[in-house]
C-alpha cells in the first residue's frame, strides 16, 4: 500500500541494489523511475499488469535498467539535503 512506510522503502532498496521497479505513482518513487526506461510507474492496477508483462519480455535489459536506475537514485539523493530526503521520504 502507498500509506506504509516501508513501501517506498522497499522500493528505494531494490533499486540502491540495481533492481528496475515496478510501483505504483505515489512518493518520491515516482521521481526516480523513468518509466519504461528504468522501471514502471503504473497508475491502475491494469498497468501493473501490463508493467509486469513489459518487464518480464525484456529480462535481458534489467542489468542496464538497473545501473541506470541506481544512478537515477544516486543522484536523486544527492541533490537533496539530507533532512530534506527524510522528510520527502514521510511526507511522500
Amino acid at each position: 500500500s502507498a500509506h506504509y512506510e516501508t513501501g517506498p522503502l522497499a522500493a528505494c532498496e531494490a533499486m540502491a541494489m540495481k533492481r528496475p521497479v515496478i510501483a505504483t505513482r505515489v512518493g518520491v518513487i515516482q521521481h526516480v523511475i523513468r518509466d519504461h526506461e528504468t522501471g514502471i510507474n503504473a497508475d491502475s492496477p491494469q498497468e501493473l499488469i501490463d508493467g509486469t508483462r513489459w518487464m518480464l519480455a525484456r529480462r535481458s535489459e534489467w542489468p542496464r535498467m538497473g545501473e541506470q536506475i541506481r544512478q537515477d537514485l544516486q543522484r536523486f539523493l544527492e541533490e537533496r539535503d539530507p533532512v530534506d530526503r527524510l522528510l520527502a521520504l514521510y511526507r511522500d
